[in-house]
């Protein structure tokens, strides 16, 4: 019985290790080097999408106040990406984090919808207007890494 118990237990252990046994995931080291060479420790830098790695291997705390762009659009677990899960969307959160990016700027945008990075390609910026004119107006796309698109304050 405690056999039965440890090795299915040891493989998981060995499994959590190892994330890459079961998917691919994407490296934030090439964005996280841009990060830290373009901005200064404490500066914010907003994600649009879900790749808080980034900010962790960056030491970078989070522009907007969120970690990941996943209450604004509703895309959650398992489900389908895409326009339906607007609706399933935290109310007031787009609102919530225009306020914090207007209230302290981030150093730089990522916008990883532009590598469909973590199924992100289902929501480009302009699905959310106001969000879109924020970064048109006071932002410009400075380079692609991995195709990530990093705009930088005009």
């Amino acid at each position: 019985a405690a056999a039965a118990v440890a090795v299915p237990a040891a493989v998981a252990v060995g499994f959590a290790w190892t994330p890459g046994t079961f998917r691919t995931l994407p490296d934030p080291q090439p964005l996280a080097r841009y990060v830290r060479a373009h901005t200064r420790p404490g500066q914010p830098v907003w994600i649009w999408g879900s790749f808080p790695e980034v900010l962790w291997a960056a030491d970078r705390p989070p522009g907007g106040a969120l970690v990941h762009s996943d209450f604004v659009t509703g895309l959650s677990g398992a489900r389908k990406a895409g326009p339906a899960t607007l609706a399933d969307a935290t109310p007031g959160a787009e609102a919530a984090l225009l306020r914090a990016l207007r209230a302290h700027p981030p150093a730089l945008v990522l916008d990883t919808s532009s590598a469909d990075l973590r199924h992100y390609g289902a929501y480009p910026m302009r699905l959310f207007p106001a969000l879109d004119r924020y970064v048109r107006s006071g932002y410009r796309e400075v380079t692609r890494i991995d195709g990530v698109r990093v705009l930088a304050p005009r």
